[in-house]
């Protein structure tokens, strides 16, 4: 799967600004189910009379509680174990802190995996492309939640998407890991932009539904995750600050090949600073063009997920996009 991120330090992985382009989750049909709506601009300070309008409308999101998971077409997740593979970002992990981070046996790993070659202290080696966690593995029954962030004005798909999160997760706790999948998913889209004199790395924004400035795009980045993890994504930026507070993007699109059927999780679980750690599981039963793969061909991919409690409400500290 290719990736482009800001910056992807051993650490911490940050897929927040990662370009993807995958089918959207249903929406619920159920009239009586729990919803709340919760503008991004809740978390923004208020603005003075001083201050402009701004420039911007902000994403509304919407949180269905106690939903059904299904694949995208509505139908049910399939019964069967499937083969599971890491998603995250493993290089310069020892097998030891990959158990850790997963839940699998480091001996396990090792052996599901013989042609992952380490160094010689120890540490792992991306040479291949992917890494099995199981050959053979449940889909988890987590009871989800559908959470919808809806930016009116963007293209389609990206005006609605939708996610199944853990119905354990507070309102803003789910709200802030659907903006990060929503980040991911609409990545430079809704930008009208020109060239730059002298730079073929970055074009200047000129106007956006979502941001047109730098400030902009950081305040909105300061709202879902953590300030450790705002901070990771200086180095060779998709975006970047220009002269005046212009915003400056690279504007390339993602190549996404990975052909996903649907999207459920494992159950959070508490670590004992309070924050949550857990895997969204991108479930892979159907071909690129949404038809049932054979039998035993479909395979699952684990993406890690840490959310952060934090004096401002729930951020995201880690999150590998499950697409």
């Amino acid at each position: 799967m290719k990736k482009h991120l800001w910056h992807r330090p051993a650490a911490l992985t940050l897929t927040a600004l990662l370009l993807a382009a995958c089918t959207a989750a249903p929406q619920s049909s159920s009239a009586e189910a729990a919803s709340l709506i919760v503008s991004a601009e809740t978390a923004q300070p208020a603005a003075t009379p001083e201050q402009a309008t701004p420039a911007v409308q902000r994403e509304q999101v919407t949180v269905e509680r106690e939903v059904s998971a299904t694949l995208y077409d509505g139908g049910p997740l399939p019964q069967q174990s499937q083969p599971l593979y890491y998603i995250g970002n493993w290089q310069g992990l020892t097998w030891e802190e990959l158990a850790a981070k997963t839940g699998f046996s480091a001996e396990e790993l090792r052996i599901l995996n013989p042609y992952v070659s380490e160094d010689d202290q120890g540490r792992l080696q991306r040479n291949v492309s992917e890494l099995c966690l199981s050959e053979a593995w449940p889909i988890p029954r987590t009871k989800v939640c559908r959470v919808t962030v809806t930016m009116p004005g963007m293209p389609e798909p990206y005006d609605s998407r939708a996610y199944q999160l853990p119905d354990a997760l507070a309102d803003d706790a789910a709200r802030a890991l659907a903006l990060c999948y929503y980040q991911m998913e609409s990545n430079g889209q809704g930008f009208t932009t020109e060239p730059l004199p002298d730079n073929t790395d970055y074009v200047k924004v000129t106007s956006g539904v979502r941001f047109d400035t730098y400030s902009g795009l950081k305040s909105w980045l300061e709202s879902v995750y953590t300030p450790e993890a705002v901070s990771a994504m200086g180095q060779e930026p998709y975006y970047k600050e220009g002269p005046d507070d212009e915003l400056w993007i690279q504007g390339y699109a993602f190549d996404h090949i990975i052909p996903q059927s649907g999207l459920t999780c494992t159950e959070p679980e508490e670590q004992p600073d309070g924050s949550l750690r857990f895997a969204a599981v991108c479930v892979c039963v159907t071909d690129d063009e949404g038809n049932p793969l054979d039998e035993g061909q479909g395979r699952l991919y684990y993406a890690p997920v840490h959310l952060v409690p934090t004096a401002d409400g729930w951020r995201v500290a880690e999150a590998e996009a499950p697409f």
